[in-house]
């Protein structure tokens, strides 16, 4: 499990691989695999031990001619993951029943057989559809051939297929928040939503699930975010690629509406939305709107290479302490991109607005 299992403490194993499927609650998952050579090699299954935060294995078999046979029991519906190491993971639902598992490459993995498997499998069959979309538009044009307009083009596309993963995702969530299967994404995706998305699967969400020590935190930064509404900018003052001071009160409050973006040259994802906002700056700073860059890296060259590259024309600060950045502790900056809008006067109208929903705030603010 190449990538998940490294962000959790360690893997212990509780279970024999020979546990008996004689229970009411016992499940058993059938799979085979085409895309991938995994013969001889050991599939896992494992779930999460909210209570230690350490991965449990539940079963494990050795691969044989491309099938293998996983067996547990399955006293409440939860999410558990099938993986093998350093070549694939996916997530199934455990729940009593017969489950039918398909691995197809090591991105493309198929689940059936019971109520939420099915109701799993339907997301991720949004997924693959977009990931084709995504794989569809790269293939217009071979990099090497690309225009610089083309690039910001087809940047523009892959931003947009992209979001059709966000809004999959919370349409699922919204749907499912009441079972385990809707509140394991939600858990480990939150954060990570809009404060609007967030209230609005929060209020969905039981008691239970709000207790949980993850979602605890959420809420706790939530509700500090929320209070900076309405409230006024709070300075800092940080260097520019050209080693000069600046502070935020150098653009704030100066008639202007100013975004507040926090980023990094290390991050996939601020990466992937620099070019709608690019073309947003294009579209509006004309009109009374600035934006102030502020960078979480810790390396000068890094952070000015991306500046360049990513064709970021406006103003960019940082003091490259990373997330020590003093900016980022005033602001509570806990993931990136993070941004704020300020008004013309300095006070925080919006908070982590993107894409198209900061668009569509400044095509209002600025008709």
């Amino acid at each position: 499990m190449k990538k998940r299992l490294i962000l959790f403490i360690a893997v212990v194993a509780l279970c024999s691989c020979n546990k008996s499927t004689s229970d009411e609650n016992a499940f058993v998952v059938e799979g085979s695999i085409s895309g991938i050579d995994v013969n001889g090699e050991t599939v896992f299954l494992v779930k999460l031990d909210e209570e230690t935060n350490k991965f449990v294995v539940l079963d494990s078999v050795v691969i044989k001619n491309n099938i293998f046979l996983l067996k547990g029991t399955a006293d409440t519906v939860e999410v558990g993951i099938i993986y093998v190491d350093d070549m694939f993971d996916m997530e199934i639902v455990l729940e009593p029943g017969k489950i039918n598992v398909s691995v197809l490459s090591d991105l493309i993995f198929t689940r059936s057989g019971t109520t939420f498997n099915d109701t799993l499998q339907s997301l991720y069959t949004q997924f693959d559809a977009i990931r084709k979309k995504q794989d569809e538009q790269i293939k217009q044009f071979s990099e090497s051939d690309r225009t610089p307009e083309q690039a910001l083009e087809l940047d523009l596309k892959l931003y947009a297929l992209s979001n059709e993963y966000t809004d999959a995702l919370i349409s699922f969530i919204k749907s499912n928040m009441d079972n385990s299967v809707g509140q394991y994404f939600a858990v480990n995706y939150l954060e990570h939503f809009d404060i609007e998305i967030q209230e609005e699967l929060l209020n969905l969400a039981d008691d239970k699930f709000k207790s949980k020590d993850k979602i605890q935190t959420v809420i706790n930064n939530l509700d500090k975010t929320k209070k900076t509404i309405g409230t006024s900018f709070k300075n800092f003052t940080l260097t520019n690629p050209k080693g000069k001071k600046a502070s935020l009160s150098d653009y704030a409050g100066k008639g202007k509406y100013v975004l507040v973006d926090f980023w990094a040259s290390w991050c996939a994802p601020c990466r992937r939305s620099m070019p709608y906002l690019v073309s947003l700056y294009d579209k509006y700073k004309a009109k009374d709107f600035e934006i102030v860059g502020v960078s979480l890296d810790d390396d000068k060259t890094a952070w000015t290479n991306a500046i360049d590259n990513l064709r970021m024309t406006w103003v960019q600060l940082s003091d490259l302490k990373g997330w020590n950045s003093e900016a980022a502790r005033i602001y509570n900056v806990n993931s990136i991109p993070h941004t704020l809008l300020l008004d013309k006067g300095g006070k925080i109208i919006a908070l982590n607005p993107h894409g198209i929903m900061l668009d569509k705030k400044l095509e209002e603010l600025l008709k």
